[in-house]
């Protein structure tokens, strides 16, 4: 608990640096991701457009990035090695690791689960398909649902901030695997059970206690495992290779 404590102190040095820009970042991604969404839902609903999926995970897993000011961002600092400079330099004086890593979940946090709250919203007051498809309770547990997939693949960013070595076709390679393996998942759910979100629907519709309790869990173990991983990797990092 103490290094929560710590680490949502030095988050909320963080998080005054460019604060304007980042409340700016989140209501320029709240308003594209809003306009997209809630203008496709009912063309996924009718002709089971893939598309649809692939915006709403990059909503729920990569939207983290986007809110960060480029400083803080996961990026190249030198020739084999990619990590936040903020988080070297955290690393670099005398606080407490655990603190320092918790601190950029927390951070991710901050910068994205009230970006996806407010689409999620906003999601279910204009579509007139949703509001058809589930309750209000059965919607709030569609929600928690997403925010708990957000949270438990969403850490792999503040995981990463960590650092890695990686060679320029490392990097690629690394890529190509994650987008192709990324579509053949959204393909195979596409073609099974009609499409990721599809499938939350259904599981908040036919079973929204027990999708509630099993996402609590899932996120609640995800996240102890992001932070392990954060901290095994640390403890290997060399930042001036």
């Amino acid at each position: 608990m103490k290094s929560w404590k710590e680490g949502f102190w030095l988050a909320t040095f963080e998080l005054k640096v460019d604060l304007w820009k980042r409340i700016a970042n989140q209501i320029l991604l709240v308003c594209l991701f809003s306009f997209i969404v809630i203008s496709m839902f009912d063309g996924y609903i009718e002709n089971n457009v893939m598309g649809f999926d692939i915006v709403f995970l990059l909503l729920f897993f990569y939207s983290a990035s986007w809110a960060l000011p480029k400083a803080f961002q996961y990026q190249k600092i030198s020739q084999n090695t990619y990590a936040s400079p903020y988080f070297t330099l955290l690393n670099s004086i005398p606080i407490q690791r655990g603190s320092v890593i918790r601190s950029r979940f927390i951070v991710s946090f901050i910068n994205t689960v009230p970006i996806q709250i407010v689409i999620l919203l906003l999601l279910y007051y204009f579509s007139p398909e949703i509001q058809n498809m589930l309750t209000a309770t059965e919607y709030i547990a569609f929600s928690i649902i997403w925010l708990g997939i957000g949270l438990s693949f969403g850490s792999l960013l503040p995981a990463s901030d960590v650092g890695d070595h990686v060679t320029k076709l490392g990097f690629i390679m690394i890529s190509i695997t994650f987008v192709f393996f990324g579509m053949l998942i959204l393909f195979l759910f596409n073609v099974l059970v009609s499409g990721v979100v599809y499938s939350t629907i259904t599981l908040a519709t036919k079973w929204p206690l027990y999708s509630v309790i099993f996402t609590i869990i899932i996120t609640i173990v995800s996240l102890k495992s992001w932070i392990k991983y954060a901290e095994n990797k640390v403890d290997r990092m060399d930042y001036f290779v």
